[in-house]
C-alpha cells in the first residue's frame, strides 16, 4: 500500500502557474475533436440510435415491459408517443412492474438530456391515469422511492431549440 502511495506521488505533475506571466500570449487553443463531425451526425442521429437500442435489447435480454420502457423513455428528441405510456400503464398491473420501476429509476437518475425529462412525463401520465391500487402502487414506487431526486428536478428546465420545454412536466 505505501508504495502506491510513494508511485502515486512521485508522478504528480509540476504546478502550473494560476495565470500567465505573460499578458501578450494567445489563449490555449482548444483540442481538435478525435471524432470526425460525420460520425457524431451519424452517433446523433435517432435511427440510428434506435437500432442501438434494439441492439441492446436483444444482448441484454430485456422482457417486452423493459423494452417498452427504454423506448417511451429513449435519449431521443422525438416526442414521447402515449400509446407506449399506456401499455405502461397495464405493465402497472402485472409482475412486470418491479422491472418497469427500475428502469425508471434509473432514467430518472440519467445525466442525458431526454431521459428526465420522458421519465417525469411518464409518471405524470401514470399518477394521471391509473387509479386505486394502482395508483397507490405508482406513488409508493415511483414519487416515494424517489422524493430526493424529484425535489432535485422540482425547477426542471430543458431548453430545445431556444425554446423551454421542461415546463410542460
Amino acid at each position: 500500500f505505501f508504495f502506491f502511495i510513494v508511485v502515486a506521488l512521485g508522478r504528480q505533475q509540476p504546478a502550473q502557474p494560476l495565470m500567465s506571466t505573460s499578458s501578450r500570449e494567445p489563449p490555449a487553443k482548444k483540442k481538435p475533436s478525435i471524432v470526425p463531425r460525420a460520425i457524431k451526425e451519424r452517433l446523433n442521429n435517432p435511427e440510428f440510435k434506435a437500432k442501438v437500442r434494439d441492439l441492446k435489447n436483444q444482448v441484454l435480454d430485456y422482457t417486452e415491459a423493459e423494452m417498452v420502457v427504454r423506448e417511451a423513455t429513449s435519449n431521443t428528441s422525438e416526442p414521447t408517443r402515449e400509446d407506449l405510456f399506456r401499455a405502461i400503464v397495464r405493465y402497472s398491473r402485472t409482475p412486470d412492474w418491479p422491472s418497469v420501476v427500475a428502469i425508471v429509476c434509473k432514467r430518472l437518475n440519467s445525466n442525458n438530456a431526454y431521459h428526465p425529462h420522458k421519465c417525469l412525463l411518464l409518471i405524470e401520465f401514470l399518477l394521471k391515469e391509473t387509479s386505486g391500487q394502482d395508483r397507490e402502487r405508482v406513488w409508493r414506487d415511483l414519487v416515494i422511492q424517489n422524493t430526493e431526486r424529484l425535489d432535485e428536478l422540482r425547477h426542471y428546465t430543458f431548453v430545445e431549440d431556444n425554446i423551454e420545454v421542461g415546463y410542460r412536466v
